[in-house]
């Protein structure tokens, strides 16, 4: 593994004087805490952050509107983080923005480069245009180095090219027919191989054919390249071929999502995903087909049971509530954002049906999941997470 900058800091630390991190071994979108956590060596459930981006301190929690406005060193509540390979780091920010920053990485810096937005102050409401930008909910990279945004107000994943630069036009717009185009997906509607409802997740497998989580609808949707805009899928997991309505609502089991809001994949081309509604994560094997099965689930006992913490009152190695996003880092590990017990699993493999995680990060227990370990809203530290959203494992 990579050499890291490491910096200790204890329970309640709110030191700005943090080492630089040049190469994390995990980043956190914390969103009810505006920020984005990175650590350097998380292995224990006693593992902290070494630097905070968004915030000053690792005891702050104001949105930008709490620190007047957005700025290069402001974050409201980011839900998606990505990593090119330059060791560049992107956010989603609820701030209808991409923020790029350039390691190595230090508390409270400023971000290099803003997407969706002219400038780093500006907070102007979205706009319908190649440049413009709703909320994004996810990011991603492709082999190229191309930029992916998920633009879950917009209803279209928008691709773009480098050389970055602030306030750029996308190239590519999948979900509506043109750039300027925005139609709605509403309850009388049935969804199409043209439409995206609502992209919270998107990934790109060896091949290069992009993979995104369309909750709302119940499934997720594969596009092969090349791309173009308003290009249809070839592919649609999870939901029946023929859709009754805008939202397919059924009862657990193999063939069954409820909410898919975030994928993965690992490195022997198994496809994962993070079944938000059904509290689960499953595994599907290759070759992919239509109403294909799963085959491992997390988080629950079978395929047929949805509940939270599998209807305990409290969470424990084997369950999840709300799970949003996944990670694979290089030895194979699956890290969950289990953001309803605001803590990061990590599952090892080899993975089975209803297995325990071998670490949680953000609580001091597998049986805790109060928002910042039970200190409350406004009381984060370099330990603790407050409903975490997107991460990214190495």
């Amino acid at each position: 593994m990579a050499l890291f900058f490491i910096s200790i800091c204890f329970v309640g630390c709110s030191t700005t004087d943090t080492t630089p991190v040049s190469k994390p071994s995990l980043v956190v979108a914390d969103a009810n805490n505006s920020r984005v956590l990175i650590y350097a060596t998380p292995t224990t459930s006693t593992s902290t952050a070494s630097v905070v981006l968004g915030q000053t301190s690792f005891t702050q929690s104001q949105s930008s509107d709490g620190r007047g406005g957005p700025s290069a060193k402001t974050l409201d509540n980011p839900s998606s983080v990505a990593m090119d390979s330059s060791g560049n780091l992107y956010v989603a920010d609820g701030n209808d923005r991409v923020l790029q920053f350039r390691p190595p990485f230090t508390t409270g810096m400023s971000a290099s480069l803003v997407i969706g937005k002219p400038d780093f102050t500006s907070s102007q409401g979205l706009k319908v245009t190649a440049s413009g930008m709703g909320t994004p909910s996810s990011v991603a990279i492709d082999s190229k180095g191309d930029l992916w945004v998920g633009d879950g107000s917009l209803e279209r994943v928008t691709e773009y090219v480098p050389p970055f630069s602030n306030g750029m036009a996308a190239t590519v717009v999948i979900g509506q027919p043109s750039p300027e185009a925005f139609r709605a997906c509403t309850t009388d509607q049935v969804p199409t191989a043209r439409t995206i409802c609502s992209p919270e997740g998107i990934t790109f497998d060896s091949a290069g054919d992009l993979w995104v989580a369309d909750p709302s609808s119940d499934r997720m949707l594969e596009f092969t390249p090349p791309f173009s805009t308003g290009m249809a899928s070839t592919l649609q997991l999870g939901a029946p071929q023929t859709l009754p309505s805008l939202s397919y609502v059924g009862s657990p089991a193999f063939n069954t999502t409820q909410a898919p809001i975030s994928l993965a994949f690992d490195s022997t081309g198994n496809l994962w995903l993070a079944d938000w509604i059904f509290n689960r994560v499953v595994e599907y094997a290759p070759p992919f087909t239509q109403n294909m099965q799963a085959t491992v689930v997390l988080g629950q006992v079978d395929f047929t049971h949805a509940d939270a913490n599998q209807g305990g009152n409290d969470p424990t190695a084997n369950t999840l509530s709300g799970p949003q996003a996944l990670s694979f880092d290089g030895s194979g590990n699956l890290s969950v954002s289990d953001a309803g017990n605001n803590r990061i699993l990590i599952f090892a493999p080899p993975f089975s049906t209803g297995m325990r995680a071998a670490t949680v990060i953000g609580q001091p227990t597998f049986s805790t999941g109060q928002s910042n370990r039970g200190n409350g809203s406004d009381s984060p530290a370099a330990n603790t997470l407050d409903h975490s959203l997107g991460l990214l494992a190495h």
